[in-house]
């Protein structure tokens, strides 16, 4: 009997080990569901889910993309409009099919996309390219739903991927945009094109911004239409003076490449920054007549004084320090300005991004 009692432990030992054999085996993950660096940072399992949304004028509906679930063009993008009643069932209002170019058979991807009030035309932003922080320069396209007609803007000596900002006017009509150093309008009805501003030298650029101004101020896009669609009011730069910071590519190719840009640091020299408005049936344009050292002050914020005001722009100044900010009345006809609000803080003054007038 006693020799039982060793054997019987010796017994219990072995079945203990494999049990937990058995169970260490079950508790190994498998080599699929392992986190690796592919998973994380490659696929799309990890992505955030997002609904981006355009609310129309009437703030009774809105706009969202989606990709197709079926037919030749799965899992391309589509325009879908809603209405905010829970009731009333979204309707697709651009197909994947209508975003083919000429005798192209994929749908063009939709980086980003307006429409003008009536849905009749889609302004179409594609193609895009990173300009610093964002995806800020691409190809645009309109799309007239009436017509059944896609076009590309720019005309053919455009550049692929050479166009910024572009803006359908609100009489519908003309589209604007930036190419180059200059800000371009360009009729809806024949396509014809004309250059609104003019760049003395290649230091001068219009209707859009500098590395400080984005950096620091955290606006990219340098033209406004106004209301009645009659003019333009832009950001005009001239960074001569400005010294320039070289970056060193050599990532891009087998050689390196350099890019450089005007960088002013700390106490160095800032670009000069003006703003106008151009007159669409001219080309004229009356520069704004603000007080201070163009170069010392920021032109941090410019709009149009509201929805039914083309005759008056709202224009916010700081110093360089930012810490005093001027609100002024800026008149569309002379230029003419009058201050209506000073702030001062010792540390800072913070940016109104949205202006509201009380009746």
């Amino acid at each position: 009997m006693n020799n039982l009692i060793p054997l019987w432990r010796k017994l219990s030992s072995i079945l203990l080990l494999l049990t937990g054999i058995v169970f260490t085996n079950a508790e190994q993950p498998s080599q699929s569901s392992l986190l690796t660096l592919d998973r994380i940072h490659d696929a799309e399992e990890f992505k955030e889910k997002r609904f981006t949304l355009q609310w129309l004028e009437d703030g009774k509906r809105y706009t969202f993309i989606k990709k197709a679930k079926e037919g030749k063009h799965k899992g391309k993008q589509e325009i879908w409009l809603a209405s905010a009643d829970p009731e009333n069932d979204p309707e697709l209002l651009i197909s994947a099919g209508d975003l083919v170019a000429g005798d192209t058979e994929t749908p063009m991807d939709i980086d980003g996309y307006s429409f003008s009030p009536d849905l009749s035309l889609l302004l179409l932003y594609t193609n895009s390219k990173r300009v610093w922080r964002r995806n800020s320069r691409g190809d645009y396209w309109i799309l007239d739903r009436i017509r059944k007609t896609l076009h590309k803007l720019g005309g053919k000596g455009a550049d692929p991927s050479s166009l910024m900002f572009a803006k359908i006017s609100p009489d519908q009509k003309h589209v604007a945009y930036v190419r180059g150093p200059d800000i371009h309008v360009e009729s809806l009805a024949d396509h014809t094109i004309r250059t609104l501003t003019t760049s003395e030298s290649k230091h001068i650029f219009n209707g859009r911004f500098d590395w400080v101004y984005e950096e620091e101020l955290g606006i990219r896009d340098g033209f406004r239409w106004s209301p009645d669609s009659g003019a333009i009011a832009y950001w005009q730069f001239d960074e001569s003076g400005v010294r320039q910071q070289i970056i060193l590519d050599h990532v891009s190719g087998r050689y390196p490449k350099t890019t450089r840009f005007g960088y002013p640091k700390a106490g160095q020299k800032n670009a000069s920054c003006r703003a106008g408005v151009v007159e669409i049936d001219t080309g004229r344009t009356t520069w704004l007549k603000i007080p201070g050292d163009p170069r010392e002050h920021y032109l941090a914020r410019m709009e149009w004084a509201g929805p039914d005001h083309s005759t008056e722009l709202v224009v916010q100044q700081l110093n360089r320090a930012q810490d005093t900010k001027l609100i002024m009345l800026a008149q569309r006809q002379d230029g003419t300005v009058k201050t209506i609000l000073r702030e001062h803080d010792p540390a800072w003054v913070v940016m109104n991004n949205d202006l509201r007038w009380n009746p």
